[in-house]
């Protein structure tokens, strides 16, 4: 389901430019390929997680971890930069890891419908720097990570690094870290929220939940300290 945007029709191309074309995807593929390097792909602007023009790099498609379309793929160091929104629109989206930047805009991954993604490694939402919410928000689909999830907040309880699930769910096989930040910590500045009854967090492994700040269950808006839920 990935996008096609970003490639050059070889037929419209002179030989000595399809010649640079090909060795510049050669070198990619030496540099990139497989598990072992994982290719950085970085939001430019809000957008579909399968729309070629929401991610940055070469040709649309160098930086995104695969040759055909531009779309992060399980090999993808995958940033959302400070004041992008990201929509996972796809069934089955994947990622080596996820980092939500810091800074004084609104970023947010946001699931759409029951749509799901796989993280082979880290996922991590940094601090804001002002009045906003860093969030990755399942709503009804499926996030699943294979290490661990950090969660930092910023020095005041307005400045929000959330993780939120409402019918969905959330898999994590590492542990769960949830961070206050800031010389005088304020509580309710990092939150793992599960905002309906049938949503789930269910954290596998052996590290279980560091809860330095919030865990918020509603509808009874219970706070507890789990080490698996």
């Amino acid at each position: 389901m990935n996008a096609t945007c970003g490639r050059i029709p070889a037929r419209t191309m002179k030989q000595p430019a399809r010649l640079v074309v090909a060795a510049l995807l050669m070198v990619w593929l030496s540099t990139w390929s497989g598990s072992i390097y994982a290719a950085p792909c970085t939001s430019q602007n809000s957008g579909n997680w399968n729309s070629c023009i929401t991610w940055s790099g070469l040709l649309c498609l160098l930086s995104c971890g695969g040759i055909i379309g531009g779309t992060p793929n399980s090999s993808s160091d995958v940033t959302i930069s400070n004041g992008d929104v990201v929509t996972v629109n796809v069934a089955n989206a994947a990622a080596n890891t996820v980092t939500i930047a810091g800074g004084s805009s609104i970023s947010s991954l946001v699931f759409s419908l029951s749509n799901a993604l796989t993280v082979s490694n880290d996922v991590t939402i940094n601090a804001p720097t002002a009045s906003v919410l860093k969030v990755i928000d399942v709503v009804d689909g499926t996030l699943t990570v294979n290490g661990n999830v950090t969660l930092t907040g910023g020095t005041s309880a307005t400045r929000d690094a959330l993780l939120r699930v409402n019918a969905g769910q959330i898999i994590i096989n590492g542990g769960l870290t949830i961070n206050q930040n800031g010389t005088t910590p304020v509580s309710d500045s990092s939150t793992a929220s599960i905002t309906n009854a049938s949503g789930r967090i269910t954290v596998n492994g052996a590290a279980g939940v560091t809860n330095n700040d919030t865990v918020s269950v509603e509808p009874t808006l219970a706070q507890r300290s789990p080490t698996i839920m």
